[in-house]
């Protein structure tokens, strides 16, 4: 076989060398240690490199209550209402002290409970809750057009607050639109009730009774909230908002500016009251400890969030007698949106091989950076390459000659 061609085929086998260098010793030693604890202790031992992960799926079910005497449930006779008087509200026109507060513009406020507050009724998400709502009292005008004279009116716009249409209204009184306030909604209660799967183990799942866990405010503070005794959580608006990051900031209040523009006028004098926004509640799964590993149970943290330069608005409309006379409501409020989200483990034989399987090449990369150094770099390099690697050749007849010359400690080739 001509020389070339064995030369592209020559094989290339392990040999052992010891070379004592105290320089190489420590640094391989150390190599060696360090992905020791990298692999075992952080990644195996802290990380959970072992467990596989699986973004969980659940539901959830949301009901809004509005302040009541004594914890009392609404729908029990004789549960009274707790709202604050209108006059102590800042932003109600009947608490007096001009137009506006703090910039924003001021309005009438009207007590409503949840059964008004929240539409439409879905209980899970998004749920919006009411802030500010504009009704409207409005007559049928035409809906069944002829031929050649179409609708120019489904519905008009009642005078004086009622239901009769007067072309002259704006000049004899006012249209049938009122624009008010919902007080006190900070001081509603929501619960919230969910439960949450692993995608592919049918054996890891969970509904709040059977887990634990708690409200994360945007500063890290654990907050205190209460439960029913199914295990529901029970969280205020006010801490719904004032927990909740807000771009850099911490904390958000209705009394605000909005961070959306109004239409027509400074958008700064409208606040998150008047225009609404969207609050994002976070609940993050998980059922695995650093170092602890997999745990029994799963636990869950929430979190709020606004999504800045957002508005929020729902249209209803209820007939006061179908089809002729309805009640129109434009109503801004808080949307509040529910992402589950974390990651649910369990124990992998699959995992941990290739984490493994990782640390072996990280030990041959050490092994090499080793190699590279006393073959390539250190004052002795010659000798060490000499003694590391033998080359053969293989005559045509059969013979074997090592052919690398011999090198001498000061690593210098001897004479020719």
């Amino acid at each position: 076989c001509p020389k070339k061609i064995r030369g592209l085929l020559a094989y290339t086998t392990v040999k052992v060398v010891k070379i004592d260098d105290l320089c190489l010793g420590l640094l391989h030693y150390v190599l060696l240690v360090s992905i020791f604890l990298y692999i075992i202790v952080y990644q195996v031992a802290f990380k959970l490199a072992y467990v596989s992960y699986e973004t969980p799926v659940g539901t959830t079910r949301m009901s809004l209550q509005a302040p009541v005497k004594d914890g009392c449930d609404p729908s029990d006779l004789g549960c009274e209402y707790d709202f604050s008087p209108v006059e102590d509200l800042p932003y109600c026109t009947q608490s007096g002290g001009g137009p506006s507060y703090h910039g924003q513009t001021k309005m009438e406020c009207k007590d409503w409970d949840a059964f008004d507050v929240v539409f439409p009724v879905t209980g899970g998400s998004p749920f919006f809750i009411a802030t500010r709502v504009t009704e409207a009292k409005q007559s049928l005008e035409c809906m069944h057009p002829t031929k050649g004279a179409p609708c120019q009116h489904t519905y008009v716009f009642g005078c004086n607050g009622t239901f009769t249409y007067d072309p002259d209204c704006e000049k004899n009184g006012e249209w049938s639109m009122d624009t008010f306030f919902v007080a006190d909604v900070e001081r509603f209660t929501l619960m919230v009730d969910h439960s949450v799967r692993s995608p592919t183990v049918a054996t890891l799942e969970a509904d709040s009774l059977e887990m634990d866990g708690y409200f994360e405010s945007c500063a890290g503070e654990r907050l205190v909230t209460n439960t029913t005794n199914q295990g529901q959580d029970i969280l205020t608006v006010e801490q719904l908002l004032g927990a909740a990051s807000s771009g850099e900031s911490c904390g958000v209040s209705l009394y605000q500016a909005s961070t959306a523009g109004a239409g027509g006028g400074n958008p700064n004098s409208y606040s998150k009251r008047y225009n609404g926004l969207i609050l994002l509640l976070t609940i993050e799964y998980s059922n695995t400890l650093d170092w602890k590993g997999v745990q029994n149970g799963i636990s869950y943290v929430y979190r709020t969030e606004l999504i800045a330069g957002t508005k929020s608005k729902v249209m209803d409309t209820q007939f006061e007698s179908y089809p002729d006379k309805r009640v129109t409501r434009n109503q801004h409020g808080i949307k509040v949106v529910v992402l589950q989200s974390g990651r649910l483990g369990t124990t992998s034989f699959i995992a941990l091989m290739l984490q493994l399987t990782t640390s072996l090449g990280l030990l041959a990369a050490a092994t090499t950076v080793v190699d590279v150094l006393a073959v390539r770099v250190l004052p002795f390099r010659d000798a060490y390459r000499n003694a590391k690697v033998d080359e053969v050749d293989v005559s045509d007849v059969g013979e074997a000659t090592l052919v690398n010359p011999k090198v001498d400690m000061a690593g210098d080739d001897p004479d020719p």
